[in-house]
């Protein structure tokens, strides 16, 4: 093979990996926005423990509606 030959190869070969790197990016690039991304499933996950942290608060709100505001003491004194 001579010099010239293999100059063509070689270009034709850069060519050709030039080609399936781009469509290989171009793949990714589609699966990315067909799937889920990062900030979706971040946001997800904060409206998960968003909506635990209002249940827990609706639980302690209950708990603390069944204590009494007033308790008395031997004493007889009403105390806040």
């Amino acid at each position: 093979m001579s010099n010239t030959q293999l100059q063509l190869l070689n270009v034709q070969h850069e060519q050709r990996d030039k080609l399936i790197r781009q469509e290989i990016e171009h793949h990714q690039l589609a699966a990315n926005l067909a799937g889920p991304t990062v900030v979706q499933h971040l946001l997800s996950n904060v409206g998960r423990s968003l909506v635990s942290l209002g249940k827990q608060l609706e639980q302690l709100d209950q708990h603390k509606s069944n204590i009494p505001a007033f308790q008395c003491q031997k004493s007889g004194h009403l105390h806040a």
